[in-house]
């Protein structure tokens, strides 16, 4: 959340004439993370050699005054998985989303990269998390299967539950074959999720009188005679 600056102060204007702009990156773990607070200053690319939204940003900010006082000191407070602000980090120099040892991160901390992508407006970012996210919830498995209680979860927090990841989640659930849906703990995912799921079920049944079906069919079969 960008923060204005007091009023009467007159914003000067931003200047990256440098050859080495640095942006310097306050990040706190999140309540639910073991990590501790930690300070991270990353230079960018210099303005001849960025590429990418960020390196769009600093341009176009270096054009018109700001009245946020982030675009003038470059610092920028947030909370964020730490993990996740590792692969962010690497994925602006490298854009890949690959680890030190060339992994890709689990389920959880693809979610917190997407979001943080969400954040600061980097929608190539997210769409190569969504690629990685699709093809590892259709892939299965019983790492999935326990990554997804947490996945759905942290889709949830954000933007009160109206956000793509969610709605991948509740697909998953809607498609997904039944030995994947009967090896989960339900009271583990955020009933969002499931309503999401519910509704997409009623989209593809198509227009309803507002009965979920006849009469007959909630009748037992009588004998013959």
């Amino acid at each position: 959340m960008a923060t204005a600056l007091p009023s009467g102060d007159k914003a000067p204007v931003v200047s990256f004439c440098e050859p080495q702009p640095t942006v310097t990156f306050y990040t706190t773990g999140l309540k639910s993370s073991n990590s501790q607070e930690k300070v991270v200053r990353e230079p960018l690319p210099s303005p001849a050699s960025a590429s990418g939204p960020l390196a769009a940003q600093s341009t176009s900010e270096s054009e018109t005054p700001t009245n946020f006082k982030e675009g003038i000191t470059q610092e920028m407070a947030i909370d964020v998985d730490l993990k996740a602000f590792g692969f962010f980090v690497n994925w602006l120099y490298n854009k890949v989303i690959l680890g030190a040892s060339g992994e890709q991160p689990d389920l959880p901390t693809l979610a917190h990269l997407w979001i943080l992508a969400d954040r600061v407006l980097i929608a190539k970012l997210q769409n190569q998390a969504m690629d990685i996210m699709y093809s590892r919830l259709l892939s299965g498995g019983s790492v999935v299967r326990q990554e997804f209680c947490s996945f759905c979860n942290i889709g949830d927090e954000h933007a009160e539950g109206d956000n793509y990841l969610t709605e991948l989640a509740a697909a998953l659930l809607t498609w997904a074959h039944p030995s994947f849906i009967l090896n989960i703990d339900p009271n583990l995912i955020p009933v969002s999720v499931f309503a999401k799921s519910w509704a997409s079920l009623k989209i593809l049944q198509g227009p309803s009188s507002g009965q979920p079906a006849t009469l007959v069919a909630f009748y037992v079969k009588e004998d013959a005679n």
